[in-house]
C-alpha cells in the first residue's frame, strides 16, 4: 500500500510482518541525510577535502570501483598518523545539522516503527556512525540501550532489545581514541567484523536466521548489502531456513524495471520510489514518517483512516495516490475494530466499496490479492461467508459480522439486488435475518423493494423469475410480515 502520494508501495506481506513483531530495520547513511549527512562516497569526498589530499592513481581506481573502503584503507596506510588522522576528520564531518527542518524526523519515524506496540522492546540496526538515534531517541523519550561494536548482542527475540551500531558508533569526544579505532571504516576494518574476527557475520548470520530485515538508506551497490546477501546466500546453500529480506530503494521512472532486478537478483525484494535529477529522497521518508505515526496510534489510527476515508468512491483511486490499499489494510484489521466503524458511518460507506473492490476477484486488485496471500482469511472467505449454496457458509468473524451489518444498509440499492442475482448464491441465515431486521427499520420497505424491482436489469424484470430466486423471495417474504 502507498502510504503518500506517488510513494512506494509497501507490500502487504511486509506490513503484516512487521505488526506481528517479525522485521529488523537495517537503516544506511541515506536515513540520515535530512541531517545533512553524507553518503559513503560523498563522505570520501569531504575526508579528502578536509585533509587537502588528492587520490593516487591506485585510489581513484577504488573510488571509481565503488570500492569506498579500500579507498580510505589506502589513504589510512600512506599519511603520517593516518588512522588517527582520517577518523577525526570523520568525526567532524558527521556533525548532525539540527537546524536543518525535519533534521531527526526520518530517525524518529523508525525508531517508532521499531518498538513494538506489544511489548515495547526495540530492535534496530544500524551502520551509521553518526548519534542522531541516540538523539532522536531522547526526542520520543525512548529510553534504549545501544550495542557497539564489537560488543553485539545475539539478537534473539527473548534477549534482545536495543538499537546496535554494527559498524561502532562516534563517541561524544573525539579523543576517546578507543571507540573511534573501534569503527568500522576501511577495508581491513571490514575484513576483520566479517572475514577473520566475524563478529559481524555472526550477528548477521543469526539476525537473518530469525528476522526478517528491511534495509532503508542503502543503494544497490553498498559493500553492506553485499555482505549480508553473501551471508544468507551461504545459509542456503548450508540448508538453513532464512526470512525474507527487503530494501527501499530509489530509482528514475525509466530504469524502475532494472533497478528491480539487481535488488530481486541479490535475494532481496525491493519496495521502489522514483528519484529525479535532483536526487530527492522525500518520498521514502514522508513514507516512513506516515507509516510510523499510523503505527504508532495503533487500532486507533486505522480507524482514524477508515472513518475519514469511508465517503470516498473507489474510483477515484489512482496508481499514484493508491487510497483502495491503505483502506483495505486499515479496514481489515484482524481485531475487527475498523470494521466496526466502518460499519456505524452514517449515512453508511458507499456500496461502491463492495462491489467494485471487495467482491471483486482478488487478482483484481494488488493490495486485496496480498492480503489474501499471507492469511488475512477474513478477507478472502468474506464473499462465501455472506453468500453461499449452503444455509450456513463460511463461519463469521467480527469483520464478516460487521461489514454485512454495513451491506444490508443498502437494501434500496438496485445495484446490490443485481450483484446478488448475478451471483448466484443464497444469503445465507445469518445474513437473511440481517435482511429482515433491516426491512423492518425501514418504514418504507415495500416500497423501497418495489422500486429495487423496477430499477434491476431488464434481464430480471419478470416478478416471477425474481420470486424464484431466494434473494427476491426473502424481500417479498419479509415485505408481507412488514405489511400484514
Amino acid at each position: 500500500m502507498q502510504f503518500v502520494k506517488n510513494g512506494p508501495e509497501v507490500p502487504a506481506a511486509l506490513l503484516k510482518a512487521h505488526e506481528d513483531g517479525k522485521v529488523v530495520f537495517f537503516c544506511g547513511a541515506g536515513v540520515s541525510y535530512p541531517a545533512g549527512l553524507p553518503t559513503f562516497k560523498n563522505l570520501v569526498d569531504e575526508i579528502y577535502n578536509e585533509l587537502s589530499e588528492t587520490k593516487t592513481e591506485q585510489e581513484c581506481q577504488s573510488y571509481k570501483e565503488k570500492r569506498y573502503d579500500q579507498v580510505l584503507s589506502a589513504l589510512e596506510a600512506r599519511i603520517v598518523n593516518g588512522r588517527a588522522v582520517v577518523r577525526r576528520a570523520l568525526f567532524n564531518i558527521l556533525q548532525p545539522d539540527l537546524s536543518k527542518p525535519n533534521s531527526t524526523l526520518t530517525h524518529e519515524s523508525i525508531l517508532t516503527l521499531a518498538t513494538s506496540n506489544k511489548d515495547e522492546s526495540t530492535r534496530l540496526v544500524t551502520t551509521n556512525f553518526d548519534r542522531i538515534f541516540e538523539l532522536s531517541a531522547d526526542n520520543l523519550a525512548l529510553k534504549l540501550e545501544s550495542n557497539q561494536a564489537p560488543f553485539l548482542p545475539i539478537p534473539k527475540p527473548s534477549k534482545w532489545s536495543s538499537i546496535v551500531y554494527l559498524h561502532g558508533l562516534l563517541p561524544e569526544d573525539v579523543d576517546d581514541v578507543q571507540i573511534m579505532n573501534r569503527l568500522v571504516l576501511t577495508s581491513g576494518d571490514f575484513g576483520s567484523a566479517y572475514l577473520t574476527e566475524r563478529w559481524a557475520s555472526r550477528f548477521v548470520g543469526e539476525l537473518l536466521r530469525g528476522y526478517e530485515v528491511c534495509f532503508i538508506g542503502y543503494s544497490i551497490e553498498d559493500q553492506v548489502v553485499r555482505y549480508m546477501m553473501d551471508a544468507l546466500a551461504a545459509d542456503k546453500l548450508l540448508g538453513e531456513k532464512t526470512k525474507s529480506a527487503w530494501a527501499f530503494g530509489a530509482s528514475t521512472r525509466i530504469d524502475m524495471h532494472k533497478t528491480a532486478n539487481e535488488w530481486k537478483a541479490k535475494g532481496v525484494v525491493p519496495v521502489l520510489y522514483e528519484i529525479d535529477d535532483d536526487n530527492d529522497h522525500s518520498l521514502l521518508h514522508s513514507t516512513l514518517e506516515k507509516w510510523s505515526a499510523l503505527y504508532r496510534d495503533g487500532i486507533e489510527g486505522k480507524e482514524r483512516y477508515v472513518t475519514s476515508s469511508a465517503h470516498l468512491l473507489p474510483v477515484s483511486s489512482t496508481k499514484e495516490d493508491n487510497f483502495i490499499g491503505r483502506m483495505l489494510w486499515a479496514l481489515f484489521d484482524e481485531s475487527g475494530i475498523p470494521a466496526k466503524s466502518f460499519a456505524q458511518i452514517e449515512p453508511p460507506a458507499p456500496l461502491e466499496w463492495f462491489l467494485d473492490v471487495i467482491s471483486k476477484p482478488k487478482a483484481s486488485n494488488d493490495m486485496l490479492s496480498e492480503l489474501s496471500e499471507i492469511g488475512f482469511n477474513s478477507l478472502s472467505n468474506f464473499n462465501n461467508s455472506l453468500f453461499s449454496n449452503s444455509s450456513d457458509g463460511e463461519p463469521w468473524g467480527n469483520i464478516e459480522t460487521s461489514l454485512s451489518g454495513w451491506l444490508v444498509k443498502h437494501l434500496d440499492d438496485a445495484r446490490l439486488l443485481s450483484w446478488v442475482l448475478n451471483n448466484g448464491q443464497r444469503p445465507v441465515s445469518r445474513l437473511k435475518r440481517l435482511i429482515e431486521q433491516e426491512l423492518v427499520k425501514m418504514q418504507t420497505a415495500p416500497n423501497s423493494c418495489n422500486e429495487v424491482v423496477s430499477n434491476i436489469p431488464t434481464n430480471y424484470s419478470a416478478y416471477s423469475d425474481l420470486l424464484e430466486h431466494p434473494f427476491r423471495f426473502y424481500l417479498n417474504t419479509s415485505d408481507q410480515r412488514i405489511v400484514g
